[in-house]
């Protein structure tokens, strides 16, 4: 039956609304804070944590996951060892975030850290509405999953292209190698992601722009930057969610957890992100 409800694009994102309507009650009984948008850091910080973020990042990108590409005949790297250049590139870009937090007028590592969304207390809260967030983000992804493949075979007249990487992380044997690719997907790509995106950058654009075109800037941002055009619509849709949690609750580990709830369910429930020729 469940399977059903996310079929249909128009179902699925009704589910949804309805789901974020009860959000919206449990935060507020679950979480009575708010994010604040008085950060020590400006857009000049922004700027510089920007290019040492995405330089860092992309420099080590392709040895991501060992995952060979369609057109090469072998992998790149042992899965364990891709998967730890990608852990240490990701600490190495969060390296220069936290020193970018610093310059911009933190006094001390923990007061960044306190700054980018870790603050005192209240994080179990917060890790349980991004859990129940969880349910509400399943269908809404979906939902516009199934709308971007609508809109993307009739205006360019085929399908989503597939999804070739999840498809050949699912396919690995290894349990080993397994294992280290649900830890960068499940763990360590969340955390690097949202203390970038939503500790860092989201701050920026919420003292500039108001919370509303705050939030979608970044999310368009986060979509446009780090993914591809086939997922553009239902990674933005996400990436507000995500936003809009930080901003309710100023905990990051509420994004987190969504974050990294989402990231393991497309690696393990086959449901996701598989519509209409996705």
């Amino acid at each position: 039956m469940l399977h059903a409800l996310l079929t249909s694009p128009f179902t699925a994102l009704l589910l949804a609304a309805v789901l974020l309507a009860g959000l919206r009650l449990a935060a507020d009984r679950l979480t009575p804070w708010r994010a604040s948008s008085d950060v020590p850091w400006g857009l000049r910080d922004l700027a510089i944590g920007a290019c040492l973020f995405f330089g860092s990042l992309i420099a080590l990108q392709s040895f991501a996951l060992s995952l060979h590409h369609p057109d090469a005949g072998e992998k790149l790297l042992p899965v364990p060892t891709a998967s730890a250049i990608q852990v240490g590139g990701q600490a190495l870009a969060l390296g220069f975030v936290f020193a970018c937090a610093r310059r911009g007028g933190a006094r001390s590592v923990r007061q960044a850290f306190r700054r980018l969304g870790f603050g005192r207390g209240g994080h179990l809260r917060a890790i349980a509405l991004g859990l129940l967030a969880f349910f509400a983000a399943v269908p809404l992804v979906q939902g516009l999953f199934g709308l971007w493949s609508e809109c993307w075979t009739a205006v360019l007249g085929e399908g989503l292209p597939r999804q070739e990487t999840l498809e050949r992380v699912r396919s690995i044997e290894d349990p080993l190698a397994s294992f280290f690719v649900h830890a960068v997907a499940g763990v360590f790509a969340p955390i690097a992601e949202e203390i970038a995106w939503r500790g860092f950058v989201q701050p920026v654009c919420v003292r500039a722009l108001g919370p509303l075109r705050g939030i979608a800037l970044t999310a368009l941002f986060f979509v446009v930057l780090g993914h591809g055009p086939e997922v553009y619509l239902p990674l933005f849709g996400f990436s507000l969610l995500l936003g809009w949690l930080y901003e309710r609750t100023g905990r990051l580990t509420a994004p987190i957890a969504l974050h990294a709830a989402l990231n393991l369910s497309t690696l393990f429930l086959p449901v996701l992100f598989e519509s209409a020729g996705s």
